[in-house]
């Protein structure tokens, strides 16, 4: 028989110290709660756990993991490696051990602030504020810093050394008079923490400083005048406190008082002229080494910047015509912008009209300025927006008239006419006019240039050819006359001319005696003067006759004291009461005789002779030159010759050139070189 035993002679047991606190470093809190420790053993068996000489029995599971808890006052404090002893006993009274280490870590080594706040006082001041506050200390290896200061943390830096710094900026940092706390955290590796705490007085107000708001010189613009009886500047601070006050760099040291005014003046001497913005700052330092600044501005204007009237005359050549009075006048110049501008000329105010650039411009219209010679000038003033004023002047001259202009001649001499022999030599006009002026004088349309001599008087030359053709009616002379300045003044003359020659007279018959000798002539009635001549080659003799008027049949019979013999050539004239004188030429004949060859008599000349008559002949030829006609005729050299069908003209060398009606009659036109002959349409027989 046989019987067999188990045998157990082997025991097993192991320590977690790497998963302690699951880093294996037991910190102050994880101590303060108690630490656990794990491991594993055969199933049933016990455990035994010892640490710094505390034992305790684990708790063993079904599948041998153990665990065991040891409570804070059974763990010391500290840095230090702690040896954890564990046996275990199996059911059949096996044992083994084994043992492992933990570290131990409560607290933070060599944590402390060693920077001290405020400087030499112990009191941060509002300068060392706005600096910031920087603070230091020392800490273990790995540790971080947190620093809290008024309510504000910041993280500190920590250096290889372990010293650690924070630096609160000047706008974190309380203000005012008061103390605060500051506290720094330190937390190391293992997770603990330390707190160091230090109280920080603060004392950053230095009181009140003011700059009084209210405009200086009420408009914070320190004026000319305002400048030269002293600027005052105010403000408050501290009763009794010093306050110093600069304006443009120069400074006054004056004291505030019980109410805590402050008051510095500046004389005129302290307050440099021009324009400019001028620096205001008042200062003031308190015990706690507080300094205040307030600043400000104010503007001073001494002076018109840019203030001028223009160079430039008023006008092209600085002398106001009346064409350009009637205009306005315009004067102009700059000045600074947004200031006003005055300007004054005979005694009329004018408020310049200033554009953004500060160019200004017053305008004065012809009524402004009187009329006349005269120089005047412009005073003009303008005041800028500080206040200061500034004056300058314009002189210029104004020149609205013509003065003298007259006329001093009467064309027609005695009798005021101008005839027909008046007209063809033409008459000089004279006058006196402004010196330096130009005078042009216009008749029926056409001008002449007057000369003018230095004292101012004129005198023109008026040709025949200016002078129209009319019947005894008033003819304007326009004189008109331009000065040196412009200016212009035209006066009107008349004249009476009646250069017409009177219609040619008309005979209408011949009577006869009873011998058929010629006894007088019959002409429409005309209020002209009749002369009558008897013409031939040996000369003239005027014809007497006595006249009567027939008002029923518009005619006058003119019966000479003598028989005029058959073939004579009479001239028969009418000459008006201007001088003015046609003729008509008329050939008499027997009418019962034939006249085959008309010559004109010889001596014509001046005569006037409009037309020759071939009614009162039979049969008559003329033959007429061109020498006759000019000589017989006015300057238009025209004649017309009258007569019937049965008589002839010869022209030779002249040319027809149309016809014309004149005087209800047609006529043939014919030139001959200088002349021009009318012949009656009645006339068939013509040679040329």
């Amino acid at each position: 028989m046989s019987d067999g035993i188990q045998i157990d002679t082997v025991s097993g047991v192991t320590v977690n110290t790497t998963i302690i606190e699951t880093d294996g470093i037991i910190n102050a809190d994880e101590r303060s709660d108690g630490v656990e420790i794990t491991g594993t053993t055969d199933p049933g068996s016990t455990v035994v756990v010892e640490m710094n000489g505390y034992s305790r029995t684990a708790f063993v599971d079904a599948q041998g993991n153990w665990s065991v808890t040891f409570i804070a006052t059974e763990i010391p404090v500290g840095e230090q490696d702690l040896t954890i002893n564990a046996t275990a006993t199996d059911q059949v009274g096996n044992v083994s051990t084994t043992s492992g280490e933990v570290r131990l870590d409560t607290w933070v080594r060599n944590f402390d602030i060693t920077s001290e706040a405020g400087g030499a006082d112990g009191v941060v001041n509002a300068e060392e504020a706005t600096q910031g506050m920087t603070v230091t200390g020392t800490t273990e290896p790995g540790a971080t810093v947190v620093v809290t200061l008024g309510g504000v943390s910041s993280d500190a830096s920590v250096d290889a050394s372990d010293n650690w710094t924070v630096t609160f900026l000047s706008g974190e940092l309380p203000t005012g008079e008061q103390t605060a706390t500051l506290t720094a955290s330190s937390t190391d590796l293992a997770g603990n923490t330390a707190t160091e705490t230090r109280s920080v007085i603060f004392d950053t107000d230095a009181g009140l400083l003011t700059i009084s708001p209210a405009p200086i010189e009420t408009d914070d613009i320190v004026n000319q005048v305002e400048a030269s009886d002293g600027v005052v500047i105010t403000g408050t601070s501290t009763p009794f406190a010093m306050v110093d006050v600069t304006l443009d760099g120069v400074t006054k040291s004056v004291q505030t008082d019980s109410f805590g005014t402050w008051r510095a003046t500046y004389s005129s001497g302290e307050v440099r002229p021009g324009e400019y913005e001028a620096q205001i700052t008042a200062y003031t330092v308190d015990a706690a080494g507080n300094e205040l600044t307030r600043s400000d501005t104010v503007m001073v204007d001494t002076f018109v910047r840019n203030f001028a009237v223009s160079a430039n005359p008023v006008t092209a050549d600085n002398i106001v015509n009346n064409a350009e009075q009637g205009q306005g006048v315009t004067l102009s110049g700059t000045t600074e912008p947004g200031a006003t501008v005055t300007v004054v000329v005979e005694g009329v105010s004018r408020v310049a009209s200033v554009d953004a650039a500060g160019n200004w411009t017053a305008t004065f219209s012809g009524f402004d300025l009187p009329d006349g010679t005269y120089t005047t000038t412009a005073q003009i003033s303008t005041e800028d927006r500080a206040g200061n004023t500034a004056t300058t002047s314009k002189t210029f001259q104004v020149d609205t008239e013509v003065v003298p202009l007259t006329s001093t001649s009467q064309p027609g001499g005695s009798d005021g006419v101008v005839g027909e022999a008046e007209a063809a030599q033409g008459f000089t006009l004279t006058g006196q006019v402004e010196q330096g002026s130009t005078v042009v004088v216009t008749i029926a349309g056409q001008q002449m240039q007057a000369q003018v001599s230095a004292g101012g008087a004129w005198s023109v030359a008026v040709p025949p050819s200016v002078i129209p053709e009319v019947n005894g009616e008033s003819v304007s002379i326009q004189i008109a006359a331009t000065d040196a300045a412009g200016n212009t003044k035209s006066i009107t003359e008349t004249m009476v001319v009646d250069n017409v020659a009177p219609d040619a007279p008309d005979m209408t018959a011949i009577t006869r005696d009873q011998s058929q000798a010629v006894r007088g002539i019959v002409l429409e009635n005309t209020g002209d003067d009749v002369v009558i001549e008897r013409v031939s080659n040996s000369g003239s003799q005027n014809a007497s006759f006595n006249d009567q008027d027939n008002t029923f049949t518009g005619e006058t019979t003119y019966s000479f004291t003598q028989v005029v013999p058959d073939g004579s050539h009479l001239v028969i004239t009418a000459t008006d009461a201007a001088g003015n004188s046609s003729g008509t030429y008329v050939v008499v004949d027997d009418p019962n005789t034939s006249q085959s060859n008309v010559t004109l008599a010889g001596n014509l000349g001046g005569r006037e002779i409009d037309a020759i008559d071939l009614e009162f002949t039979e049969e008559a030829t003329l033959t007429i030159t061109e020498a006759q006609i000019v000589a017989m005729t006015g300057e238009d050299n025209t004649v017309r010759v009258l007569g019937n069908t049965d008589d002839a003209v010869r022209i030779t060398g002249a040319s027809r050139a149309g016809s014309r009606f004149e005087d209800g009659q047609n006529f043939d036109v014919y030139e001959l070189g200088d002349a021009t002959v009318l012949i009656d349409d009645d006339i068939n027989n013509v040679t040329i």
